[in-house]
């Protein structure tokens, strides 16, 4: 690559991506941001409603929570919250899901919302958080034991959230499926947290209606001439006993989880014109295989997750973090940056799926945008879309951010760049 070219494109990426990193600590730092879900101001004041624990599944992408009022609650003489309704519920949920991938729709008590949900962004939570918000919901304290279901159907080709383990982003510790829910008020000033859905029961379905004969006995018979007694009748056997029921699985062993956000350039030869040179071609992997570059990734996306953990309160097995120089992290044969989760290793795999997600979701909304210079969109889950324009180095290029280290939680996000206009006769 000519120098002024290459020094001109680092100079680019290098301007980006410190934008993005300065940017996310003066969210962090100056806009306190409420870290943790519901990512608002939840006093936690005592409220008549919850959701049950357990969530039915009815099949399809469909789960059902009942809604509990609880209004005489010991200490409610006084408290505002106690009288209040119920407009709306927010789900902790992955970014991922929020990025058009998924179609919902809900009902109460089987009758459709008045306002369909939506993913939103809190603009008050960190990076990389997403809800589901249910709203105008309209239930007060006569409405215990209301259903309140939710329909989830992926968006064209997208494969969608369409488990609640694929769905939620659930709290430490807790198992994949497990979601957090807030109930809200119409003032916004009383909020109840509930967890759910760690128990997933299949919908109850009719049972049969087996009418069975009543036993008749048979009339004694009328005495014989001869008193000869009939022998007694044979008594029916006791039913076998039921088999005991399987033994309850032992939890999942605890384990370290690696994380590496890995980098990779790679040409889309179905883009590819034929004035397209392998020489053209060659800039973009002059700047993957620099020095430079390598390091530059490697610690700017450090800062911005490293600073995240730290707000979120995620403690991995090297106090350093995502750590360029912890022996895993390296520019070759792929540009990565790594650590380990987490230093209980019985939170290890909730934090590399928080964390997982986070970076799946900048990855989209930041850095392939920074890298590339992409413009209109493209930056997608799998194999992503074409964006509307590129930076030239990255012409027919897909440029890809993922994280396949572990099975803990991955993520796959790239972008592809048009190949542009031949260049003028």
């Amino acid at each position: 690559m000519i120098a002024w070219q290459q020094n001109r494109v680092l100079s680019i990426v290098a301007a980006l991506l410190v934008a993005a990193v300065a940017s996310s600590r003066r969210l962090v730092v100056e806009g306190a941001l409420y870290a943790s879900f519901p990512f608002c101001k939840c006093s936690g004041a005592l409220s008549p409603y919850s959701l049950d624990p357990v969530v039915t599944s009815a099949g399809s992408g469909k789960y059902c929570f009942r809604l509990r009022v609880q209004a005489q609650a010991v200490g409610c003489a006084g408290n505002a919250c106690c009288g209040a309704d119920l407009r709306k519920i927010e789900f902790n949920v992955s970014a991922a899901c929020a990025s058009r991938t998924t179609r919902v729709s809900a009902t109460i008590n089987g009758q459709p919302t008045k306002v369909g949900p939506a993913f939103e962004r809190p603009k008050q939570g960190p990076a990389g958080a997403a809800v589901l918000r249910l709203t105008q919901l309209g239930l007060g304290l006569g409405d215990d034991g209301a259903e309140v279901c939710i329909s989830l159907r992926p968006n064209r080709k997208a494969p969608g959230c369409t488990t609640l383990q694929a769905l939620c982003a659930p709290p430490v510790g807790m198992p994949p499926g497990t979601c957090s829910a807030a109930l809200f008020d119409s003032s916004g000033g009383c909020c109840a947290k509930s967890d759910v859905g760690s128990n997933i029961s299949p919908s109850p379905r009719p049972s049969p209606n087996l009418l069975s004969p009543s036993p008749t006995l048979s009339p004694k018979p009328s005495p014989s001439p001869t008193p000869t007694p009939s022998p007694p009748p044979r008594a029916s056997p006791p039913p076998s006993p039921s088999p005991p029921p399987p033994p309850t699985p032992p939890p999942p062993p605890a384990r370290y989880c690696t994380s590496c956000v890995s980098l990779n350039f790679t040409v889309d030869p179905d883009l590819r014109p034929p004035w397209l040179t392998d020489q053209d071609l060659s800039h973009a992997m002059d700047l993957y295989h620099s020095p430079q570059f390598c390091t530059k990734f490697q610690s700017d996306v450090a800062a911005r997750l490293n600073a995240l953990m730290l707000s979120l309160r995620i403690y991995p097995f090297d106090p350093h973090g995502y750590n360029p120089s912890d022996g895993v992290s390296g520019c070759s044969p792929v540009v990565r940056v790594c650590t380990r989760f987490s230093a209980s290793m019985t939170n290890s795999v909730a934090d590399a799926t928080t964390m997982g997600r986070i970076a799946a979701d900048l990855a989209a909304r930041e850095f392939l945008p920074a890298i590339t210079g992409s413009t209109g969109g493209g930056a997608a889950n799998g194999e992503g879309g074409l964006a509307a324009s590129c930076d030239p180095l990255f012409r027919a290029y897909r440029v890809t951010i993922y994280d396949w280290a572990d099975d803990c939680y991955r993520f796959n996000v790239s972008v592809t760049c048009p190949a542009g206009q031949p260049p003028a006769p």
